[in-house]
């Protein structure tokens, strides 16, 4: 939690109880490749629940069989 790197997550569930919520497989955050702006991740066991106003919008794409995450909107 105290790094300064995004968290990644591959949405399974989306729940709705006056919330909107969305069961989680955590991703890892290998590094930035520079090249395609994007994150590397790798895929984990690991589990979370997060509301839907703490999410971020993302792209997910693969090149050359590497999982890469690059965000849609850039804030400045």
């Amino acid at each position: 939690m105290g790094s300064k790197n995004p968290q990644f997550g591959h949405i399974h569930i989306i729940s709705e109880d006056n919330t909107v919520y969305f069961l989680l497989k955590k991703l890892t955050n290998v590094n930035f490749n520079t090249h395609f702006h994007a994150y590397e991740i790798n895929f984990t066991e690991d589990w979370c629940y997060l509301k839907l106003q703490d999410l971020a919008v993302h792209i997910r794409i693969t090149i050359n069989s590497k999982q890469l995450v690059s965000f849609r909107f850039v804030f400045y």
